[in-house]
């Protein structure tokens, strides 16, 4: 069932124009930068999005500016490890064609994070997320589960509900260009 939703989102979200795509992005950035829990972080892990996903890339840039502290995810084996992020560095892409900072970037600790945001093909109403299949976010949040769990979606990726299984991890809030979706802290 999930690698049929993964097909089918994936495909919706690539047959979003670029213009309204980036309409989107923008009214997302704006509903994120007031949400409160994110405008009071003073570390932040982020994504560096790539082909049709919500554009991080202003974020990434403001957050740095406003004197945060910006950590991107760098796949190290089935891990996620997090590096820290100044507008300027070089980001490459790793073998499934996500950018990632270096390996010579300063190594982040996600225990220090007070948010953490995530990507994914669709999210649903419970705060469930449908990520591309490899796990690596659920072990990543799984390691800090203080830190604040934002999802960032356009609107049509918020579903009623999504199949979960016991080891995904939920998340607090989801973001779309249509609204913010806040959800009831959940303990392991």
């Amino acid at each position: 069932m999930k690698p049929g939703l993964r097909l089918q989102f994936r495909a919706a979200r690539d047959a979003l124009g670029a213009k309204a795509r980036q309409a989107a992005a923008a009214e997302i950035g704006r509903r994120l930068a007031g949400l409160d829990r994110f405008a009071q972080a003073r570390r932040v892990v982020l994504y560096a999005s790539y082909g049709s996903e919500v554009d991080t890339w202003p974020l990434m840039t403001a957050a740095h500016e406003a004197g945060r502290l910006v950590a991107l995810p760098r796949m190290e084996g089935k891990e996620l490890a997090l590096h820290e992020y100044r507008p300027g560095d070089t980001l490459a892409a790793n073998a499934v064609g996500i950018p990632e900072p270096s390996v010579s970037s300063p190594r982040v600790k996600l225990d220090a994070a007070d948010v953490v945001v995530v990507p994914g093909l669709a999210f649903d109403r419970r705060g469930h997320r449908l990520g591309y299949g490899g796990g690596y976010y659920d072990r990543l949040l799984r390691t800090s589960p203080h830190a604040y769990r934002i999802g960032l979606a356009y609107a049509f990726q918020l579903v009623d509900r999504l199949p979960s299984m016991h080891h995904d991890e939920p998340l607090d809030a989801v973001v779309t260009d249509s609204g913010v979706h806040v959800y009831p802290r959940r303990h392991h």
